[in-house]
């Protein structure tokens, strides 16, 4: 026994070495951190996931709060950004890194994961396969290095589904066969908890494999007197399993209910995505770019595809088991091809880049049926029917290439199955056995490095020294800012660390990270009421998921207190107060505190409209806070747009000194270029798109001859429109003044509390520019008051008087759902654990 556990732990290590190997080789080669300078960042990895844990690091430093964040756009609640990217265990890693070091960190991190998903897969394999032993080594290899976890080291929390699913496989096992339950619990459990996302699909796929299982145990027949007692088992650990994440998922997804939580029904439908065929090509090695977007990724080495469809064409397994396992197989192939099935296996809502996002799941079920076919050849020794499958493979292949033909990589997976095949067609004996194993190593070591480094080739030329460079140089500038003004105020950047790297900026979430309160911000898991907000305000949103602070909006920036701005040119209205290397600091005369009094909301019978463009909006919106109509920005009247070609030109009036903005509007999304008088000046819509534009035309340089400006859209749309506002500098001095009588003066904006006090001079309104959200708790002078919304913002009735008030933010469901899961914690001990074994105690003193 002692020897074969210590041969069990010995493939264990190997199999968790292997792909940590095999990856570190391919880093080192293409000089990735931690042996070279080059950083894993690409993607969404570059602008929100490094950001994220460098939040994570605040919170364990408690900098901020696992609760809300300040440096989330304007503020909001975090819970669902950390149940999404952050909540696995090994993240708490973090905190032994600087922030200079967060690339160090993912990279040891993603060496850590895959060294982790070779170890789980060789646990279950070795566990629910007798006889394959050593070559447990070879299939836990090829799931560690499949194309899903080569593609999603960019998406590195989906690389923890990965590394639970095997468990969950082991935990099905182990119920339907041996009415173990405790594993199937804990690592359904594990999924949800680390990522609630591609939890469900791991639940969804445990379902799937639990009727494997369950034909298997049963001989491939259906008798409802045992099938019934297995599959309730099933799916009450099932329910407990996820109930017991409810202290965390609770208030995750009532998050997720004011943005990201709905579901579209048009994207249930019959519409074909994928042909059949494009699903059979996803088995074989490709590096294509388009792949990596929107493609079927199935691929885990050719020599699965041998031996899935040796398994399939062998006289081993019984007839039934081949049917049942073969319907499950093109059930699993043909799951992308249709919206609807898609839909479903990707929570529900359509996926608009990294396609097959569930495929993981797919992947280990593929291997498995190959692992079949192995034990199958293993046991038979069918050297002919071998090499037929062999020719059969490579026949589907040419026949089903149509109209796409094959790349490279693809034949290199072609020789890969000719040299697998070889390989295998040797007597798997004891004398050969050994040298079968480590040829077949040799060759999936081989094959996997080739395409691992095919794909690091092209994704990934981020410099460490520019990451490490450039926040060095951040933190040191805002510390200077602090130390300059201690004072509660917002400031916001023209300009972002996406902007070194590359041409055009690309909003990311290093405020989060840097701790700068601002506006903009990028996370899948956005608010929605802090989109409005800052849409209607004029900030550019982008497919929700981005707000954009492209340029600045002078009564925008006052009303949420935006005191500081650092631009690379000076932008309308700003007063410069800093000159530093490649951009400069300015100061915004008209911010207001980020608490003031306003009219009551029923002293104004003006009504403001979704539909009403930034301005008019504005307008409506300051005149309901002071309480009379005023007109903070005047449209500018005599435009004239002509179109010539496919270019639109708009002709304004002579307006020398004023402070102009424009607004463009289309239901075209894709990139334009505006220029002005000739030059280029923006780049207007597009994923990374521009609000309301400041036409700087208050700089004494801009319009020396005061003949007009012409604007010039490339491109132009058919639909596409344009309004011209200029801003009442004397109406907006007013309304400032009237807004700042009664500052509410901010003596603690940090983790999740916020406290001050303010003189009231008359009963009304405290208006707090934070998103309105339900989960705070707020008192005055020490007493729980209600508040409300007033046009998405946090709003307190107060009367006369000194008052004190202090929020305090708890997500909501936070208290329901802990006892949720202390509730389904307590029923699996007592159900699964304390009454079976008490029920064995009296059994055995019966005997």
């Amino acid at each position: 026994m002692k020897r074969i556990t210590q041969k069990k732990l010995s493939i264990y290590v190997i199999s968790f070495l292997l792909p940590v190997l095999l990856v570190s080789v391919v880093m080192f080669r293409q000089g990735i951190l931690p042996f070279g300078d080059v950083t894993l960042l690409n993607a969404d990895l570059d602008i929100q996931y490094i950001d994220f844990y460098g939040y994570l690091q605040n919170v364990l430093q408690g900098k901020d709060s696992l609760f809300y964040s300040f440096y989330k756009s304007l503020g909001g609640n975090v819970m669902s950004l950390f149940a999404y990217y952050l909540a696995n265990p090994i993240n708490l890693l973090v905190v032994f890194f600087s922030r200079e070091q967060l690339p160090l960190f993912i990279s040891l991190m993603t060496i850590l994961k895959y060294g982790l998903i070779g170890l789980t897969s060789s646990i279950y394999l070795l566990k629910r396969f007798k006889g394959l032993g050593a070559y447990t080594m070879i299939f836990s290899l090829l799931y560690a290095m499949s194309e899903y976890v080569l593609l999603n080291m960019r998406n590195v929390m989906w690389m923890d589904a990965v590394i639970v699913l095997p468990l969950v496989f082991l935990g099905v096992y182990q119920l339907v066969n041996q009415h173990r339950t405790l594993l199937l619990y804990g690592s359904l459990f594990l999924a949800v908890v680390v990522n609630w996302y591609s939890g469900y699909m791991v639940c969804l796929m445990a379902f799937c494999y639990f009727l494997f299982e369950y034909f298997s145990w049963a001989n491939y027949r259906f008798k409802l007197r045992t099938f019934l007692p297995k599959i309730s088992r099933f799916i009450a650990i099932g329910i407990l399993s996820v109930l017991s994440t409810f202290f965390l998922f609770v208030p995750n997804l009532l998050s997720l209910a004011t943005g990201k939580g709905s579901i579209d029904v048009n994207d249930f439908n019959f519409e074909i995505r994928h042909t059949a065929a494009a699903s059979f090509k996803a088995l074989l090695p490709n590096t294509e770019f388009g792949f990596i977007n929107t493609g079927i990724i199935f691929y885990a080495g050719s020599l699965m595809v041998i031996l899935m469809t040796y398994y399939f064409m062998s006289h081993s397994a019984p007839l039934k088991e081949k049917l049942f396992n073969g319907a499950l197989t093109i059930f699993f192939l043909l799951v992308p091809t249709f919206s609807t099935t898609d839909t479903i296996w990707t929570t529900l809502k359509h996926a608009y880049s990294y396609g097959t996002r569930y495929s993981f799941c797919f992947v280990l079920y593929f291997l498995v049926i190959s692992v079949k076919g192995f034990l199958a050849y293993k046991a038979d020794q069918n050297r002919r029917l071998l090499g037929k499958t062999l020719l059969v493979v490579l026949a589907f292949y040419l026949i089903i290439e149509g109209a796409s033909p094959y790349s490279k990589m693809n034949y290199i997976g072609f020789l890969m199955m000719f040299l697998c095949t070889i390989v295998l067609g040797w007597n798997i004996n004891r004398q050969k056995s050994q040298l079968v194993l480590m040829v077949l190593l040799a060759l999936v070591s081989i094959e996997s490095l080739k395409v691992t480094s095919s794909y690091f080739h092209f994704l990934y030329f981020i410099s460490n020294a520019e990451f490490e460079t450039y926040t060095q140089k951040t933190t040191t500038e805002l510390e200077h800012l602090k130390q300059r003004d201690p004072s509660v105020y917002r400031f916001e950047r023209m300009f972002n660390r996406t902007g070194a790297y590359r041409e055009n900026k690309v909003v990311n979430g290093e405020a989060l990270s840097l701790q700068i309160p601002g506006v903009q911000h990028y996370t899948s898991t956005y608010d929605g009421i802090t989109n409005e907000i800052t849409d209607r305000l004029g900030y550019n949103i982008s497919d929700n998921i981005e707000i954009n602070y492209n340029d600045s909006i002078l009564p925008s920036d006052a009303l949420l207190g935006i005191k500081y701005l650092y631009a690379k040119d000076k932008s309308s209205g700003y007063k410069l107060i800093k000159a530093y290397d490649g951009y400069d600091l300015y100061e915004n005369p008209y911010a207001l505190p980020l608490g003031f009094m306003v009219a009551p909301a029923n002293d104004t019978s003006l009504e403001i409209s979704k539909e009403d463009n930034a301005f008019v909006y504005q307008n409506k919106l300051f005149s309901t806070l002071v309480g009379r109509e005023v007109e903070v920005f005047e449209p500018v009247t005599g435009v004239s747009d002509q179109r010539n070609g496919s270019t639109m030109t708009f002709d304004l009036p002579s307006l020398a000194g004023e402070v102009l903005y424009a607004q463009f509007t289309s239901a075209d999304r894709s990139e334009k270029q505006l220029l002005k008088n000739g030059e280029v000046f923006r780049k207007l819509s597009g994923v990374f798109s521009e609000g309301v534009v400041d036409l700087k035309n208050d700089h004494a340089d801009s319009n020396p001859d005061q003949s007009g400006i012409k604007l010039a859209v490339e491109e132009a749309p058919e639909d596409l429109k344009m309004v011209v506002y200029k801003l009442n500098s004397d109406v907006l001095k007013e309304v400032v003044a009237d807004l700042n009588d009664q500052p509410l003066k901010v003596s603690q904006r940090e983790n999740n509390v916020f406290a001050g006090s303010i003189d009231v001079i008359k009963a009304g309104q405290l208006l707090i520019t934070l998103p309105y959200d339900d989960g705070w708790q707020v008192k005055v002078n020490g007493e729980a008051v209600t508040y409300h919304n007033h046009n998405g913002f946090m709003a307190i009735d107060l009367a006369s008087g000194t008052q004190k008030i202090q929020m305090v933010y708890y997500p909501k469901g936070l208290v329901m759902g802990s006892i949720v899961s202390v509730l389904s914690v307590t029923t699996y001990v007592v159900v699964f654990v304390f009454l079976p074994k008490r029920r064995e105690v009296r059994k055995n003193k019966a005997l």
